[in-house]
């Protein structure tokens, strides 16, 4: 076997049945989540929740992630929900170390993660979404606001 320069496919090939080659992959870091909050449709929002890329394109993976149902827009302050139920339509919630407030959930194979939030209250209520992303950063939604 000479240099890299002169390491042929043949040489190649025998060295991964060998076992002695191995090959490399890029992983692309998650950047962010785009969320996508739907209208209030008898007392449910439907809120979407898609990894993306440093471009901004959807990541066909699944992911695990810890989702916050927060009352600021900064994504520190969590929400006393007494009113409000959180389900997951497209991708799996695996525990709740709180219920309906700090979720450890998966994504589909297409990184979405879909909830329906219910509120039952008969007053106005504003919530945030904010997902914790793998390398530490918090992804935190626009207003989530229920009528009366």
């Amino acid at each position: 076997m000479g240099s890299t320069f002169d390491y042929t496919q043949e040489e190649r090939d025998r060295d991964i049945n060998a076992g002695l080659y191995q090959k490399f992959y890029i992983v692309t870091p998650v950047e962010d989540i785009e969320f996508t909050i739907g209208a209030e449709d008898t007392e449910v929002i439907e809120v979407q929740c898609q990894v993306v890329d440093p471009a901004g394109d959807a990541m066909e993976d699944t992911f695990c992630l810890q989702v916050l149902i927060c009352s600021d827009e900064d994504g520190l302050i969590p929400a006393a929900f007494s009113s409000v139920t959180l389900a997951a339509t497209t991708g799996t919630v695996q525990v709740e170390t709180t219920a309906d407030q700090d979720l450890q959930c998966v994504t589909d194979e297409t990184g979405l993660l879909v909830f329906d939030l219910t509120d039952s209250a008969t007053s106005a209520e504003t919530r945030y979404m904010a997902v914790k992303l793998p390398g530490g950063k918090m992804a935190v939604s626009e207003a989530i606001t229920f009528a009366t």
